[in-house]
């Protein structure tokens, strides 16, 4: 899947990176990345494929790429930007950034990987399904699926007969199911005690970190990505484990998942 962005956005997403090194620097590439600096795009891409490396993203700017490439066995993810046909910079980063396009939920040991297979765990299906009907559905009824979505999500009624709307909210519905289903069947009997923070998504962080203190929540854990930023909360009168991924300085999923997860 190709996506292409703002040049601003592009230049943002690279800054952080590049700022938050030390935080990457647990990543162990399974090759020599300094050597593929200045490399031209063909064989840099044969040198990564020889060494089990396989493509699995690509965001286009005004004047370059980035191309995220996977390794399997290794778990190992690169971010390497390209201009002019040849690779000018390698960064290795977090599993996760290469596994949600790779489609892989592995990578023990470490909170990112917890966030992610939380996510995946608590509302997957219904997350894939409103990302396939967004993209499916043509611009003007975006907007209609999004509000339908949230709707949903939101457990409000029904306000919109339009076919992108009704789309959406049944996603919505699925995902609010999915997660108040998940924490009945894990947590039965003190379901009463969990606190709602599905109100948290889309919100700033800032906003939204006061809002979990406040509601009895404290951080225990945190990392971060290429793109996004994943932390832990725990509860400990609700016995609620909360992860959250952050983008662009926004709650962009808020998730309720087993408490062991904040163990």
């Amino acid at each position: 899947m190709t996506i292409t962005l703002p040049q601003r956005t592009l230049a943002a997403l690279l800054v952080s990176a590049l700022a938050l090194n030390p935080a990457l620097a647990g990543a162990s590439p399974a090759i020599d990345t300094g050597a593929l600096i200045g490399t031209s795009s063909d064989t840099a891409e044969q040198i990564l494929q020889n060494n089990g490396y396989k493509q699995v993203h690509t965001e286009n700017g005004s004047d370059r790429n980035w191309v995220s490439w996977w390794n399997d066995d290794s778990k190992d993810c690169l971010v390497t930007s390209v201009k002019n046909a040849r690779y000018i910079a390698v960064q290795p980063t977090v599993a996760h950034e290469c596994q949600q396009y790779a489609g892989s939920t592995s990578g023990h040991g470490t909170a990112l990987a917890l966030a992610a297979g939380a996510a995946a765990l608590i509302g997957g299906i219904a997350l894939y399904n409103h990302n396939k009907h967004r993209h499916d559905n043509d611009q003007s009824g975006q907007n209609d699926y999004q509000q339908g979505y949230q709707d949903g999500l939101d457990n409000r009624s029904s306000s919109n007969g339009g076919d992108a709307y009704t789309s959406g909210y049944n996603a919505g519905i699925d995902e609010y199911n999915n997660r108040h289903a998940n924490r009945r069947h894990r947590h039965g009997r003190d379901r009463d005690a969990y606190v709602d923070v599905s109100d948290l998504v889309g919100v700033r962080a800032s906003y939204a970190e006061t809002d979990l203190v406040n509601r009895g929540f404290r951080n225990i854990d945190g990392s971060k990505g290429w793109h996004n930023a994943y932390t832990s909360w725990w509860n400990e009168r609700a016995n609620e484990c909360v992860q959250v991924v952050t983008r662009d300085g926004r709650y962009d999923r808020v998730s309720v998942v087993d408490a062991g997860n904040c163990a």
